[in-house]
């Protein structure tokens, strides 16, 4: 078995469109890989956050408020990603099945 049948990013590459099923299954799992990789960096920057405050001998309030308002950003960045992968799976979508016709509007 070749690099190319493991990889279809690999085959893009090489010249070979992979089918559309093919390329969703590759993009949803680089977008479970982003969402991961974001989930982990904002907890270690949370808990640095907290771990600093303390060091720093902050009062509990103003940690807890520190806390609430960087779970909020938090939230807003992973709402934000959740956009811009559903974007970017449209705009894959299109490029392998091209625009809808006039029927499945």
């Amino acid at each position: 078995m070749s690099i190319s049948d493991k990889d279809p990013e690999r085959d893009g590459r090489a010249g070979k469109k992979p089918e559309w099923e093919e390329a969703k299954e590759t993009e949803l799992k680089r977008q479970e890989i982003e969402r991961q990789n974001q989930i982990e960096a904002q907890q270690q920057a949370l808990a640095d956050m907290i771990r600093d405050a303390q060091r720093a001998g902050k009062p509990t309030t103003d940690i807890e408020e520190n806390r609430k308002t960087w779970e909020e950003a938090h939230r807003r960045q992973r709402e934000t990603l959740a956009q811009e992968q559903q974007d970017r799976l449209d705009r894959q979508e299109l490029l392998y099945k091209g625009p809808p016709s006039q029927r499945e509007r």
